[in-house]
């Protein structure tokens, strides 16, 4: 009767085998053992190397500042820019100067109010792109972000980015453990299979 539990007892050591690996993910933080035998978890073993990656990735792939150059240079960024400095000044001339310059209010006022935000917008509007251009490249010189993501990740507490790492593939982990557990099933029962075919197992009959 026991030799019937296989595909149970299988299935147990599958989950139980996948539950230990993914806990090795991250466990143990600090590298265990005697002499040259060590053990250490995955991320925390090669969390500096994991940072050095994502740093690279981030910042040829992901965040570079021809890409952000370019997403400020779009139409509709532009526009949004123009469209805010333009109802700033409408503002400061129709609020802020009249209080400290009042003589100068009195002068800049109606059509000709009008008429200086618009001169003004006009040369913000020819300069926009060249002070993007200027700023993006003093970003580009000053702001390292391949670095800089690498600083952080490689600083990231342990327990810390195992906590988010859980929260987001909580689901995952069970996944990996339940399949471990279904695949450890499927192989004790094709053991009990190919035991029957060899004559070495009995059928099993239920006792009513």
């Amino acid at each position: 009767m026991i030799i019937y539990l296989i595909p149970f007892i299988s299935a147990l050591i599958g989950w139980f085998t996948n539950f230990i690996a993914v806990k090795m993910l991250f466990h143990p933080r600090e590298p265990v053992g005697w002499g040259m035998f060590k053990i250490q978890g995955i991320f925390p073993k090669r969390q500096l190397q994991i940072a050095e990656n994502l740093g690279k990735v981030v910042a040829t792939e992901l965040l570079s500042t021809t890409e952000l150059k370019d997403k400020l240079l779009k139409p509709d960024n532009i526009k949004a820019v123009h469209n805010s400095i333009a109802l700033r000044l409408h503002q400061y001339l129709s609020e802020v100067l009249p209080q400290k310059y009042p003589v100068v209010a009195l002068i800049v006022s109606g059509k000709t109010k009008d008429k200086v935000l618009d001169e003004v917008m006009r040369e913000i509007y020819n300069i926009t792109p060249g002070v993007i251009d200027e700023l993006m490249e003093k970003v580009d010189q000053s702001v390292d972000i391949e670095a800089m993501v690498t600083e952080k990740v490689g600083n990231f507490p342990a327990s810390r980015l195992e906590d988010l790492l859980q929260k987001l593939l909580q689901k995952e982990f069970r996944f990996i453990e339940w399949v471990g557990a279904i695949l450890g099933f499927l192989i004790g029962c094709i053991q009990l299979l190919l035991l029957y075919s060899q004559g070495q197992l009995a059928p099993f009959v239920l006792p009513f």
